[in-house]
């Protein structure tokens, strides 16, 4: 097994078999090539909000994308920053990206630094009150004529988290 296979498996572990075969298998080759093709940018400086394990920020990169990554990596003692430099590292090729620490409330970028900024599955993390504030960051980096690609999840129409799988219906309850 990997390095980058081996973190995800501690991480994951205790979710279970099939949500670690996941996250190893996480491909976001159409959402990455809708960008290419709808955003007129096949070399298109990228933000990638909450970037996690770095897996979006990699395969992007991997098609030609100058990617930056941005996540606090509180969660599990900065284990998604271990996946993300293992996801770079096992490569062994020479990609454009780089990794941030920060918050989403507070993009530490120039105005108009990216031609696109994407967030997928973060938005959700965040408390009601605080959503509106990213958004604006995230407008605030993005050059004039740039796109948002905006991915929001779970919903009160999707009965399994994928944050949560054991516990259908998890998305119903109060945030408390």
């Amino acid at each position: 097994m990997d390095k980058t296979a081996e973190l995800i498996a501690k991480k994951y572990g205790r979710d279970g078999a099939s949500v670690v075969k996941s996250y190893q298998g996480l491909n976001f080759s159409k959402q990455i090539q809708f960008i290419v093709d709808n955003c007129s940018c096949e070399t298109a400086e990228v933000l990638d909000v909450g970037c996690g394990t770095g897996a979006f920020v990699v395969q992007a990169a991997i098609k030609g994308l100058e990617v930056t990554g941005i996540d606090t990596f509180q969660e599990s003692d900065g284990m998604d920053l271990k996946i993300a430099l293992s996801r770079v590292a096992e490569l062994d090729i020479n990609i454009r990206t780089q990794f941030v620490g920060g918050s989403a409330l507070n993009l530490p970028f120039p105005d108009h630094s990216f031609d696109v900024v994407t967030t997928f599955g973060m938005y959700e993390h965040l408390l009601p009150d605080r959503r509106q504030g990213a958004l604006k960051e995230m407008y605030r980096v993005l050059r004039p004529g740039g796109f948002i690609f905006f991915v929001a999840g779970p919903t009160v129409f999707n009965p399994i988290d994928q944050h949560i799988p054991w516990l259908p219906f998890a998305n119903w309850l109060p945030r408390r």
